[in-house]
């Protein structure tokens, strides 16, 4: 099979959220640019963190068979209370269904879309013979332990060189593996879809997988504070999920000086879908994205679509932050070593407070 460039009419909402993610981290790319990354940081996501469980043959079995019974496609997965299958399951009273189902509800979204791809693929390859799970992904035995998965590099889709485009549109060409991943996942629902009516299905869920993922992990205003004054400056890549997750737990160790901390624990045992969700909420919550007028399609307002944080607004809020821990007492030093801030930064606010 060979590889085919897609062209794609992005909605509105939905780039967006692409380019806003791509701000946060910096990213210099537009739209084709921010569809290439988070394609392959979706894919890797989903065969990672659908590996971090392991399973043994009487569970995958009563899970595929829970599979057959359920009825769901990637427009309309639920990924609350493990997907189907584990809606199937929680209706059933046996010990091996009872664990299966534990497993299910330990997966994250990412992991949860990826498994029920699986268990619908093994059933189209094979049936007639003894399921080898390795070869979609699925762990026989115990759990695997969190690792750097080589992905990247090998679903990196190049995006042809181009004028800007006036429109909203990615153009993006899928690495032979990448567009051989897409395919099976649309064969998986027997969608016959092509490339590019695939790639707005895989954007659309790898969205809501995120959104689940956040929520799921029940963040507080106050971690996600502590997880934004912690995350290092410049600019941070989310290319690599396992990367992320080190760099969160290792900032928040310098920040919080103290081992081991709940906070770092916590970050250290996210899912790699979950680590970049974690990533992108801190950077929002540390305010200071600003999109360059120059990627935004022609005729698109981006901030009808969604909130942008300005500098002068970061600065904003910075400055009320400062006010407020003087008002409870903090001494301007540490105020300082709080914040990272230079002496004569915290002094002229607090001056002008």
């Amino acid at each position: 099979m060979r590889s085919t460039t897609v062209r794609w009419p992005v909605p509105r909402p939905l780039a967006a959220w692409l380019l806003l993610r791509g701000a946060g981290l910096g990213d210099p790319g537009g739209l084709s640019s921010r569809v290439a990354t988070e394609m392959a940081v979706w894919r890797a996501a989903s065969v990672t963190d659908m590996a971090a469980a392991g399973w043994r043959l009487d569970e995958l079995d009563v899970c595929m068979a829970a599979e057959g019974a359920s009825r769901w496609s990637d427009t309309d997965f639920a990924l609350g209370n493990g997907g189907p299958v584990g809606s199937v399951l929680a209706g059933q009273t046996g010990d091996v269904e009872a664990r299966a189902l534990r497993k299910l509800l330990g997966l994250s979204g990412a992991g949860l879309v990826g498994f029920h791809h699986a268990l619908r693929h093994r059933r189209r390859l094979e049936p007639g013979n003894r399921p080898d799970w390795a070869s979609v992904g699925v762990w026989v035995g115990d759990p695997q332990p969190p690792r750097r998965v080589v992905l990247i590099s090998d679903v990196v889709p190049t995006v042809p060189t181009r004028p800007p485009m006036t429109r909203l549109s990615a153009t993006w060409r899928p690495p032979l593996v990448m567009a051989q991943w897409m395919q099976d996942r649309a064969a998986d629902t027997d969608a016959t879809q092509g490339l590019t009516a695939r790639t707005r299905v895989e954007m659309s869920l790898w969205q809501r997988v995120q959104a689940f993922d956040r929520d799921a992990a029940q963040w507080g205003d106050a971690e996600l504070d502590v997880c934004a004054r912690a995350l290092r400056p410049g600019q941070i890549s989310d290319e690599d999920p396992a990367w992320v997750a080190s760099v969160m737990a290792v900032d928040l160790q310098e920040h919080v000086n103290a081992a081991p901390s709940p906070l770092v624990d916590k970050v250290r045992g996210l899912s790699m879908s979950g680590s970049v969700a974690l990533l992108h909420a801190a950077i929002a919550r540390r305010g200071g994205v600003e999109v360059d007028p120059a990627l935004v399609p022609e005729g698109m307002d981006l901030s009808a679509d969604g909130p942008v944080v300005t500098a002068a607004e970061r600065r904003r809020q910075r400055d009320e932050h400062i006010r407020q821990m003087h008002a409870a007492g903090m001494p301007a030093k540490q105020i300082m070593e709080e914040t990272q801030l230079a002496r004569a930064t915290v002094y002229k606010v607090l001056s002008e407070g």
